[in-house]
């Protein structure tokens, strides 16, 4: 069970200053509408963790003697033939999506001014994310989005077919 330090208290959760993690490779974001599973709906974002990130969530597990943290996962995946074992983290807020609020509203950009830009996988983010200790698991909130790098929108377009004449001398109306 967590012990609040300032009190002593076995009942009360430990609170923990906000954290930013940075350089952060999305997986997945369901930032542009929250994410609807069993009748709770949350916006969230999932990333590629580092070891910034696992070094603190070695100390949030250290200071608060538990040794869960919410939200964390692994995969397998295939790269040149080779199976790559991926470890992610989801980061996810209900706050927002509980007022109907569509879009997460907690995004800027590199300069810090709000965007109409969400990231998707394959971006490159900053996170700011609120830790918070249960009395058998510790939970990051996410607090706040700053997009590094949008590499998901890269410069892919259609090649013109034919010769790019719309002359509809061959349609039968």
């Amino acid at each position: 069970m967590a012990v609040n330090k300032k009190t002593g208290n076995m009942k009360s959760p430990v609170r923990i200053d906000k954290q930013v993690l940075s350089n952060l490779t999305v997986t997945y974001s369901h930032l542009l509408r929250p994410d609807v599973f069993k009748g709770q709906s949350k916006h969230s974002i999932s990333v590629v963790r580092t070891k910034e990130m696992e070094k603190l969530f070695k100390e949030l597990k250290a200071q608060t003697n538990l040794k869960v943290i919410n939200g964390l996962s692994e995969y397998d995946r295939d790269e040149n033939g080779k199976t790559v074992k991926v470890k992610v983290a989801k980061f996810s807020n209900k706050l927002h999506a509980e007022e109907g609020v569509e879009r997460f509203p907690a995004i800027v950009d590199e300069n810090k001014n709000s965007t109409d830009g969400v990231p998707m996988g394959g971006d490159i983010v900053n996170l700011i994310v609120k830790p918070r200790a249960w009395e058998d698991s510790i939970s990051l909130f996410l607090e706040k989005v700053q997009i590094v790098k949008q590499d998901s929108h890269s410069s892919v377009d259609f090649e013109v077919i034919g010769d790019g004449n719309t002359e509809d001398n061959d349609l039968p109306f």
